[in-house]
């Protein structure tokens, strides 16, 4: 990672790396962790050779601490007693030839794609003043100060990833065919703290290297995380051996990720488990959920250094679904979760098929604070080292806790269970290729054509220009593909093209899509994702806001189209923002502080006279915001203290404050002769729970007391109770 102008990136935590090396192919993963400005953030990475690139889960480095020391299932055989107890602290190569030598001044694209939230350039330069302008124009973070080091995997003849954040921000509002980059979704100097997502690099070379050399330049502690995955032990050249933390053979991994979770029985034996709590334990033993990704992660690395090929069918498979996505506005975990679900089938194959050849590998966890000056001089080697055997253990270095385990109490077993609770392996139905179609008329070849060259990576952005093109004609094939095709990847880019063409009659057609329940659920996401994109007014939205409660990836696309549809924020008043925060709590954080700033009698003109209670309920929330309790409320088992000091100036401050609320709301339900009908009327009545004071909270009171009696002339004793109720909890 690097920094451009301003206030400089620093690294959040304890920066992760898992490694892979087998036959002249590398495989290595990074989560980064910064603190700083968005527009600041990026990341620079050398390679011998031009990498496949990939998105990975974001929570893989868990699955990886798992599957090095899985999680125990406790099973208590005594009645559990629920105690208080204090809460305790725990510190817890060369590469490759190329073909022409570059001009100095000469940069070549090897290649350009969208990976996830990130936009990816692999890039070849004859110099580092070249590559820097060449980031420069197409808005990319040079690192700073770090000439010298890039001139020299510029003339080992390296090329580098060039990776900025922000892919698909506003303009995937409204997609187009062959769009590759969006506008940020953060404002001009936003800030961001945490870990971004996750991406996987495969490359070629001839000895096992790693290319941290430019991290080194970056502010905060320099604590790494090594998982090295090899043919055997190894360590790091120049870092010291004592940071070598554990080592797994490959026999016990593979038992890890394959076998069921051990078990933990806490006043007890396994023998005197009673029968009836054994199916119940069977489930939580499935290591899948916990180290399932880690296990897929081995598979595919070790089936790509078998074959030699860099990027597997289901890796280019699942990049296909995550560029649809990205066109229509979708991201998040719950969208990786479906992403994972459609392409299970090929990824278990891949598994059956590889998973046998980690018994051959070792893999080694190396922690420590790596020094900085040995970083910056040269990349992490490495050399064959096995660590002394008393130290490699769960209690030594427990992988999930990144620190010392503890051996706990009990009896831990790997016992498989009573065999008829055991969990019998599911087999994969092998699916039939698609049948193919029988083309009468020369137009439909041309459509049909168009549509199976939505499968190629290189061929789908230029066939979705060209089936945009020809116009409605196109709109029967798309949709007879959507409704009733077999690859998800032609389905998806269906939909992608459809937005494009869009009508009145696609809106009920696609509404009839994602309601129906026979469609793969992924498609069904698709469907409601476009519906949104293609809504004209607010209102039309609203009608659709339940689609992110139904299809959960969907709440991007409405919280981006809803930002896409808003008038200006000075055009909006109390009453608009109110309203529409209530319908859409994602507008909180934009709108709060304007709210804030209003004058309380607009606030409670809202909580009296709004249409929906859920409003006026927010309009006395907001009001009770603006003047707290110095105290707070009275409790049993403790004597309550104030929040601020005694005549201090926040108090009187909060005083004024008080004053100034108390007296609006009084004056909002203030009683008139000869009314026909209450302020409130039309909705509940709320009284905000402010601090008040004796003057305007007699005045409230008061004013109530006569709205009370006005009800009792009236027969009105809903009225009356919701009087009382409120007079009461003042």
């Amino acid at each position: 990672m690097y920094t451009g102008g301003g206030d400089p990136i620093k690294r959040v935590g304890p920066q992760k790396t898992y490694v892979f090396y087998r036959k002249g192919v590398e495989s290595f993963v990074i989560r980064p962790g910064f603190s700083g400005k968005v527009d600041n953030f990026g990341m620079l990475i050398p390679f011998p050779s031009p990498p496949a690139i990939r998105k990975v889960p974001d929570h893989i480095f868990s699955h990886i601490s798992a599957a090095i020391d899985p999680p125990e299932v406790i099973v208590r055989l005594w009645r559990r007693r629920h105690r208080r107890y204090r809460k305790m602290s725990i510190k817890l190569s060369p590469a490759q030839p190329t073909e022409k030598k570059l001009a100095v001044d000469a940069v070549k694209v090897l290649k350009q794609e969208a990976v996830g939230m990130y936009e990816v350039a692999v890039l070849q330069a004859g110099s580092p003043k070249a590559l820097k302008g060449w980031m420069a124009r197409h808005s990319y973070k040079y690192p700073k100060g770090m000439d010298k080091v890039t001139l020299d995997y510029i003339k080992a003849k390296w090329c580098f990833v060039a990776v900025k954040a922000r892919v698909a921000g506003k303009k995937s509002v409204t997609p187009r065919p062959g769009m590759r980059s969006a506008k940020a979704k953060f404002p001009k100097g936003g800030s961001f703290t945490g870990n971004v997502q996750a991406m996987g690099f495969r490359f070629r070379t001839k000895r096992l290297v790693v290319p941290m050399r430019l991290s080194a330049f970056n502010k905060g502690r320099l604590r790494n995380i090594v998982y090295l995955l090899t043919t055997g032990p190894r360590r790091i050249r120049s870092i010291p051996k004592r940071y070598v933390m554990r080592q797994l053979r490959g026999r016990q991994l593979y038992d890890n990720v394959t076998k069921l979770l051990p078990i933990r029985v806490l006043g007890g034996t396994v023998a005197k488990i009673p029968n009836y709590r054994w199916p119940s334990i069977q489930r939580r033993r499935n290591p899948v959920p916990k180290n399932g990704l880690a296990r897929d992660l081995f598979a595919g690395d070790l089936m790509s250094s078998q074959i030699g090929k860099l990027s597997l069918p289901h890796e280019e498979r699942k990049k296909m679904l995550l560029r649809i996505g990205e066109r229509l506005g979708l991201r998040g975990k719950h969208l990786d979760r479906l992403h994972r679900q459609a392409i299970r089938d090929q990824t278990e194959q891949t598994t059956k098929k590889s998973l046998h050849l980690l018994k051959r590998m070792t893999l080694t966890v190396v922690d420590g604070d790596f020094p900085r000056e040995v970083i910056a001089k040269k990349n992490l080697t490495f050399a064959y080292y096995k660590m002394p055997p008393a130290n490699n253990d769960s209690t030594s270095y427990n992988a999930r806790r990144l620190g010392p385990g503890s051996r706990g109490r009990g009896v831990v077993s790997r016992y498989a269970g009573p065999k008829k609770y055991r969990v019998k392996p599911k087999q994969s139905i092998a699916q039939k290729a698609p049948p193919r179609r029988k083309i009468k008329r020369r137009r439909a070849r041309f459509f049909y054509k168009l549509i199976d060259q939505m499968q190629d990576a290189k061929k789908v952005n230029e066939a979705v220009q060209k089936i945009v093109r020809a116009g409605k004609q196109s709109i029967p094939f798309l949709w007879g593909e959507v409704v009733e095709g077999v690859d998800l990847v032609r389905r998806g880019w269906s939909i992608v093209a459809l937005t494009e063409l869009w009508n009145s009659k696609l809106n009920k057609q696609v509404t009839a899509l994602h309601q129906d329940r026979k469609q793969p659920i992924l498609v069904r996401t698709w469907g409601a994702a476009a519906r949104i994109q293609q809504t004209k007014t607010i209102n039309d939205l609203i009608a659709l806001r339940s689609l992110g409660y139904r299809f959960p990836p969907t709440k991007r696309p409405i919280r981006k189209r809803l930002l896409a549809l808003l008038p200006p924020l000075r055009s909006l008043n109390t009453k608009k923002m109110l309203s529409m925060t209530s319908k859409f709590p994602m507008l909180r954080k934009r709108f709060s502080r304007m709210i804030l700033k209003k004058p309380p009698k607009d606030l409670v003109h809202v909580m009296l006279t709004a249409k929906d209670n859920k409003t006026r309920r927010l309009a006395a929330g907001y009001i009770a915001a603006m003047a707290p309790r110095r105290w707070p409320r009275w409790r049993r088992w403790r004597r309550p203290k104030p929040i601020v000091k005694k005549n201090s100036k926040k108090e009187r401050a909060l005083l004024r404050k008080a004053r100034k609320v108390g007296d609006a709301i009084a004056d909002g339900v203030s009683f008139t002769k000869g009314a026909k009908k209450t302020p409130w009327d039309g909705g509940a009545l709320f009284v905000p729970s402010i601090d008040w004071q004796k003057p305007q909270a007699k005045r409230l009171v008061g004013q109530l007391i006569r709205w009370y009696v006005w009800a009792e002339l009236h027969k009105n004793t809903g009225l009356q109770q919701q009087i009382h109720n409120n007079i009461r909890s003042l």
